[in-house]
């Protein structure tokens, strides 16, 4: 099986193990290692020898191509033929212009297997593992993160960090949701890589983490998204998250410049959420006051700081100001605190409209102030 686009190709087939992403311009192939599922209490992977398409390609959003490519037809640790009754589905989205291919996996009940013995994703001795780069084409790994905490300046912000090679002597792990390698050994200046997962989860609570020792760099499950005993039944029993794949030719800042086109274009349907707005939220000066200052909480939540906060953003190059926890009067009610805003919040608005920004307020729906109006009068929502 062979998916081609301007830069890259994707292939299966020649091996049991992986799939590959063929970079046209460097001539270089780099073999990504095919997932494994505990199914029935044992470590499975799909045959990656039977994957082929099994339709044509579907247009999505703009122009990104959908392709699927099916095996019922799996292997064992030691490479041995079995017949689990699971079709395993490799779903992948490609653009013609961008270097990044989307995929994620699905499994579901083999249309010849038996209704009355379906297998089940069990976790007995084994994790889940998603994808595997080997050590031999790939080589100094840099972990991308995305949101981390950094008490310095009492905000979240990217960081990287490179796995040096003590580290992985000693199978260090990493949450990512981002590494970047080097390809090759040298004979192709510029080859890079990149792969990441698309999981909501923050540092450290990791959902996915990455693996290394001598050998790879294994993306594997940290904590379970399924139950224990999960029944394979239907065509989709398991959907795992998105994963993102990409190599360049011409090093690591050009192929994240085309990351990040991929995540504003091609990424979701909805470009506007895509959209690389850039927000302040008042929250983290509430944190700082508290701990730094030695004040109480929303003390100095009024109207003429957020006022002043607003003429400071607007230097910053501010997008969406947003008002944190303190605009509101009681939580599940949503209505301006007019002690602390006794014009309400249209003087806030117009200057963010004179700056040209937009205004956001903070609030949590699943939760309410058993004071509030919507707890008593709704009792059976309470728990």
């Amino acid at each position: 099986m062979k998916i081609e686009q301007n830069d890259y190709s994707l292939s299966t087939g020649a091996d049991s193990t992986r799939w590959y992403y063929n970079r046209k311009d460097i001539a270089f192939s780099l073999p990504i290692v095919l997932p494994a599922f505990e199914i029935d209490g044992r470590l499975l992977s799909p045959d990656g020898k039977a994957l082929d398409l099994i339709s044509e390609p579907v247009a999505r959003h703009g122009t990104v191509v959908e392709h699927r490519i099916e095996t019922d037809e799996w292997i064992d640790a030691n490479g041995a033929a079995v017949e689990p009754g699971v079709t395993f589905a490799l779903t992948l989205r490609t653009t013609p212009d961008n270097p990044v291919v989307r995929f994620r996996y699905t499994l579901g009940a083999a249309a010849n297997g038996s209704s009355h013995t379906r297998a089940r994703m069990t976790r007995t001795k084994h994790r889940v593992r998603y994808l595997g780069l080997s050590c031999e084409t790939c080589s100094d790994f840099v972990e991308v993160t995305l949101s981390e905490f950094d008490e310095m300046v009492h905000s979240y912000r990217p960081r990287e960090r490179a796995v040096t090679p003590a580290e992985i002597e000693n199978g260090a792990e990493r949450m990512g949701p981002i590494i970047r390698a080097t390809l090759g050994s040298g004979e192709q200046p510029g080859a890079v890589a990149l792969i990441a997962f698309e999981h909501g989860s923050q540092t450290p609570d990791a959902f996915l983490r990455y693996r290394f020792d001598r050998t790879a760099c294994v993306l594997e499950e940290a904590k379970s998204t399924f139950a224990d005993g999960l029944a394979i039944e239907g065509d989709a029993a398991f959907e795992s998250v998105w994963f993102d794949l990409a190599v360049g030719s011409k090093g690591h800042d050009e192929l994240a410049a085309r990351f990040r086109e991929f995540v504003l274009r091609d990424l979701s349907p909805n470009a506007e959420s895509r959209k690389p707005d850039i927000f302040y939220n008042t929250w983290n000066y509430q944190e700082r006051h508290q701990a730094w200052e030695h004040g109480k909480y929303l003390d100095t939540m009024k109207r003429e700081r957020i006022l002043a906060e607003i003429d400071v953003a607007h230097r910053m190059g501010i997008d969406v100001f947003v008002i944190d926890t303190g605009w509101y009067g009681k939580t599940g009610e949503w209505s301006v605190n007019l002690v602390f805003f006794p014009d309400g919040l249209e003087p806030i608005r117009e200057k963010l409209e004179r700056y040209g920004m937009k205004l956001g307020l903070w609030f949590s729906p699943r939760q309410a102030a058993v004071s509030s109006r919507i707890a008593r009068e709704h009792l059976d929502c309470r728990s």
